[in-house]
């Protein structure tokens, strides 16, 4: 089973959406058949049409769903990131903290295939952006502290930071376990006062 169809199933079975269930089963076919896609080609090269014959599935149908590429693939994106594991609610020591963060990267990891296609085969740093965005509201929300400018670029600096050391984790085949990454990053992004 490929990691897409992984992704989608849990997904799939763990969907709360008031969906009826053909239209998920459809829907996370026609997801499974733009990652399959994508994992080959460029978001540039790859048509409706394409993603309807990957999928074996009707333009009609993919209308129904979707009003184009990007919503499906802005759809794709927001399944994964709901599914990042982004506890932080009662952070109280360094330890429970490295404890979270090796969570993350260990979500990452698992789901490499897909992480792969969102950073380095769409052509654009919109994932990138989103990714960024999502983590800062999340922590945010959590920090409940006044939002100044400085805070909200310090923290967006680290966030962006540790997305890069992500990408080149994955160019470089994992060189590192996730605990040691994950404490590597807390080093960098977390300075001690």
């Amino acid at each position: 089973m490929s990691v897409s169809k992984q992704f989608f199933k849990k997904k799939f079975y763990g969907d709360t959406m008031k969906e009826n269930r053909r239209v998920r089963m459809t829907k996370n076919c026609l997801k499974q058949a733009m990652l399959e896609l994508l994992s080959v080609h460029g978001k540039d090269k790859i048509s409706i049409t394409d993603v309807c014959n990957a999928a074996d599935i009707n333009r009609s149908t993919f209308y129904a769903y979707y009003n184009g590429l990007d919503n499906l693939m802005s759809e794709i994106e927001d399944d994964f990131l709901e599914q990042i594991p982004l506890p932080f609610d009662q952070i109280d020591s360094d330890g429970q903290c490295l404890s979270e963060l090796t969570k993350i990267f260990e979500y990452i990891k698992s789901n490499v295939n897909i992480v792969r296609v969102f950073m380095f085969r769409t052509n654009d740093d919109g994932f990138i952006l989103k990714l960024t965005k999502y983590i800062y509201e999340h922590y945010k929300n959590k920090l409940q502290k006044p939002d100044s400018v400085e805070e909200r670029y310090s923290i967006i600096y680290r966030i962006s930071g540790a997305i890069g050391l992500i990408k080149n984790w994955i160019t470089d085949g994992f060189p590192i376990s996730t605990a040691e990454f994950a404490r590597f990053t807390l080093m960098i992004a977390v300075p001690t006062a």
